[in-house]
């Protein structure tokens, strides 16, 4: 008992230490906004990193990153989303990690959800549409967390100038630059890639897993992601199970980053496509 009250009281005095200096880190640029209303439901605005000090605190930090948008947000109320069936086990773990207060883990949220200022036409309309879905949801966020932008992962189908996009790019791609990275994702969804967003790292290896209802094959995936070391940088490209899989991993000791749609969209960007199925799986 005295083992586990000390492990208790360490763990505690990390979460402190951790969330003070990612809160110092990101004092100055952070997003906060008032109390935000709708169907009943009166949630205060999170205080959101922003993205330039959300992208330094991923290349410099150790920390993992672990993403909420619609798909996990679908997956939390166990509705259809179009890269993983709806389970009830993967809605308890989502619902877990959205109000955890680990040190080793930022938590991404979607921004405009608390505000849509600058957005294009058609995401107002999405956000718009879903807020009242998902504003219970938010009730499970601390007041006293920072919390990052998960729009970071396609942030480049919001940035509305080539100039923009390419500064985008540029500094996101700087988190592996001359690392090495072991890279999960999807089978068959970089097929027909032209440009590849990870060509800057040191080295890459692979992991494949189902493009599809990853989350059943979770221990699985889990268990040969550990055997790639701590000396690596995990990415994962695996729609709602990446969100559970890094946070795991970064509660492990390990680095891993849910970087969702990236890849995707930095082929898209070089190619000069604009296409509303974006969000469809690959």
């Amino acid at each position: 008992m005295e083992i586990n009250k000390f492990v208790r009281i360490v763990f505690l005095c990390l979460s402190i230490i951790v969330g003070w200096s990612q809160s110092a880190f990101c004092a100055d640029n952070e997003t906060n906004k008032p109390a935000i209303q709708c169907d009943g439901y009166i949630v205060e605005s999170p205080r959101i990193c922003d993205i330039d000090s959300t992208i330094k605190l991923l290349r410099e930090s150790n920390m993992s990153f672990a993403r909420f948008s619609d798909g996990e947000f679908r997956g939390i109320l166990e509705k259809y989303e179009p890269f993983q069936k709806p389970s009830k086990a993967l809605s308890l773990r989502l619902k877990e990690i959205l109000s955890s207060k680990n040190p080793n883990v930022m938590i991404g949220i979607p921004s405009p959800l608390f505000s849509l200022e600058g957005y294009k036409e058609d995401e107002v309309e999405f956000w718009t549409e879903y807020k009242p879905i998902f504003m219970p949801l938010l009730e499970k966020l601390n007041a006293d967390q920072v919390y990052f932008p998960s729009e970071i992962s396609a942030l480049s189908e919001r940035i509305k100038s080539q100039e923009g996009m390419e500064a985008f790019f540029s500094k996101i791609r700087t988190i592996w630059q001359d690392k090495d990275v072991h890279l999960i994702r999807g089978k068959g969804i970089f097929d027909g890639f032209k440009y590849d967003i990870f060509d800057n790292a040191k080295s890459v290896t692979y992991q494949i897993a189902p493009n599809r209802d990853a989350f059943e094959r979770y221990d699985v995936i889990l268990a040969e992601a550990l055997r790639a070391g701590k000396g690596k940088l995990i990415i994962i490209v695996l729609g709602p199970t990446a969100t559970v899989l890094a946070y795991d991993l970064g509660v492990k000791g390990y680095k891993a980053l849910d970087m969702g749609h990236i890849a995707k969209a930095y082929d898209r960007y070089k190619r000069g496509w604009k296409d509303p199925r974006f969000w469809m799986p690959d």
